[in-house]
């Protein structure tokens, strides 16, 4: 969207994408980690977009990975490498460094942002996050002024 064209492509702003499976939902850690699983074969933001897309087929379920399985399949990823990147839970130490980081932040629900050290909670308009890098971009191109002293 427009954040991305007018900040992200322009390299003013480093984007950094992190997971927060909710612990009310019992199918965001699996979701999480099969989405870093397909993160291995470059198709991590692919199998993100699938999740979101087809929620209803496996945020009730009591077993998801046959339906991340079909996921994969249509992603085209190397099937026995994904199963076992998911089985082994391979990325439960950077999911879990994700929740920590974002209770550090204070970052509580989803979607959640943020910009250097400020919150933005929920999805918001673009003029929001507009008004906070605008500020924290002019900011950073103001010399740095010193006290002098004689």
């Amino acid at each position: 969207g427009e954040i991305f064209d007018r900040y992200i492509k322009t390299e003013k702003v480093l984007f950094t994408y992190k997971d927060l499976p909710l612990s009310f939902h019992p199918n965001a850690e699996p979701a999480a980690h099969a989405a870093y699983c397909a993160g291995e074969q470059e198709k991590y933001f692919q199998m993100h977009e699938l999740m979101f897309e087809f929620g209803n087929f496996w945020t009730e379920e009591k077993d998801p990975f046959p339906v991340f399985k079909k996921f994969a399949k249509a992603l085209k990823l190397q099937k026995s490498e994904f199963k076992k990147c998911f089985e082994e839970k391979r990325y439960t130490g950077v999911i879990e460094k994700g929740i920590e980081e974002a209770e550090k932040a204070g970052v509580t629900g989803t979607p959640g942002f943020l910009i250097n050290e400020e919150s933005v909670s929920g999805a918001q308009p673009f003029f929001a996050f507009q008004q906070i890098i605008e500020r924290l971009l002019q900011n950073q191109a103001k010399p740095a002024e010193t006290a002098e002293t004689k």
